[in-house]
């Protein structure tokens, strides 16, 4: 015994429990050699440190050596056959291994022990996903969900299973869950294609077309959608975005701008004049639209319709004169303003104060969310937009919001 009445044992056991958790840290900060060390001091301590053992095998894990990783999940085991965590671990390195069978064993293994595991659940379902078994992954993925109804990945693994089963309602209805649970999910491709190989655009474009579901006159969803489509090399999908939104509202010259520069890109001159004329007839102080029609009857070599468009840009805003070419720049809608906003800065710390009052006022997440937007700062905005879907999944306004701050993101902030 010691001063403090602890018995030597007790003492070594602490000091193991400290190695322990030291590994962890360094783990969570990917400082795998270290951590490696700090499981192995613990182990040396207290040669029946289950947890040290299995932090031991988890990093060996991580750095490739899976048969050795194996090795200590094998010992855990030994000494505690129910330690849960171990199975679910050494399963995840058979799966490393491609040896899905075994995996799957490891998993059962687990969920038979505790059959609320929900981990080991999703884990085994994506072995059976990768072995093509999709009516047990399907089941597997549907009781993760049962579990934690708030596991979006469950959602959007079941979903893309939908997909390659042609059950397109099924497989729409979890994609967009999964987007509701996490704004960042991106609808997979029907084949799969590597993340690298999509476009970022294609989340922003996402939550336009449930901000359509929810208000199908939206033609700021619309417009914005016509952005992302372009930036994804779809123009001609874009300029049926651009229709749309002139057919529900033919009195905005940012639509016909836009669609103007469509033409322009698929070389239909004419139809170009003609969005170019009408944004002008909306707008006549609309610059660019002056410049690019020029520019297009320059092409057609009408010199005198030319110069005038160009003298008559140049008018409205002297800085046109440093565009010698076409200027090629689709517009985005942003978010609607509210009047009531002065000062933003109070505003955001007015609103944190009603949020610390009252954590699931939605309006006040809404409005922050907008103030943020307007200040540039996205990542907080996006965060505020997302606790609103969360509790209030069925707001009509707030994927339109999300969409505009992820595509304002990539095409403003990142470049800037």
């Amino acid at each position: 015994m010691n001063k403090d009445g602890k018995s030597e044992s007790q003492l070594l056991k602490e000091k193991a429990n400290a190695y322990y958790w030291k590994g962890n840290s360094l783990q969570k900060f990917g400082r795998f050699e270290e951590a490696l060390e700090a499981y192995e001091e613990a182990i040396n301590i207290e040669p029946k440190n289950v947890d040290a053992i299995n932090g031991k095998g988890f990093v060996l894990d991580i750095l490739g050596l899976h048969e050795q990783a194996i090795e200590e999940f094998t010992k855990a085991l030994k000494i505690d056959p129910k330690f849960i965590l171990a199975y679910n671990n050494r399963g995840l390195a058979y799966d490393k291994l491609s040896n899905y069978d075994k995996a799957i064993e490891e998993y059962t293994k687990a969920v038979t022990i505790d059959k609320q595991y929900y981990i080991s659940y999703y884990n085994r379902a994506i072995a059976y996903y990768k072995q093509e078994n999709y009516d047990k992954a399907v089941q597997d993925f549907s009781t993760v969900i049962k579990i934690n109804p708030e596991y979006a990945m469950a959602y959007q693994h079941r979903g893309e299973i939908y997909q390659l089963q042609n059950k397109k309602e099924d497989a729409l209805s979890d994609f967009m869950q999964a987007m509701k649970l996490d704004p960042s999910v991106t609808l997979p491709l029907p084949q799969l294609e590597a993340i690298s190989e999509k476009s970022p655009y294609e989340t922003p474009c996402q939550h336009f077309t449930l901000a359509i579901m929810h208000l199908p006159n939206n033609i700021r969803a619309y417009n914005n959608r016509g952005f992302a489509l372009f930036e994804m090399n779809k123009p001609l999908e874009a300029l049926e975005n651009y229709n749309k939104a002139i057919e529900i509202n033919p009195s905005q010259a940012i639509l016909y701008y836009n669609r103007g520069n469509i033409f322009y890109f698929l070389n239909q001159f004419d139809k170009a004049i003609q969005d170019y004329s009408k944004t002008i007839l909306i707008d006549p102080n609309y610059a660019k639209a002056y410049k690019n029609r020029g520019i297009i009857y320059k092409l057609q070599e009408k010199f005198d319709e030319a110069q005038k468009d160009q003298e008559t840009a140049l008018s409205l805003d002297p800085s046109i004169k440093s565009a010698k070419n076409f200027i090629f720049s689709l517009c985005l809608f942003d978010l609607p303003q509210n009047p009531n906003l002065q000062n933003i800065q109070k505003a955001v710390e007015s609103f944190t104060g009603a949020i610390q009052l009252s954590p699931k006022m939605v309006e006040a997440y809404q409005q922050r969310g907008k103030a943020y937007f307007i200040l540039k700062q996205y990542k907080e905005s996006l965060q505020d937009f997302s606790q609103v879907l969360l509790l209030d999944p069925n707001n009509k306004e707030i994927n339109f919001y999300i969409g505009c701050v992820l595509i304002y993101q990539l095409a403003f902030y990142s470049a800037s």
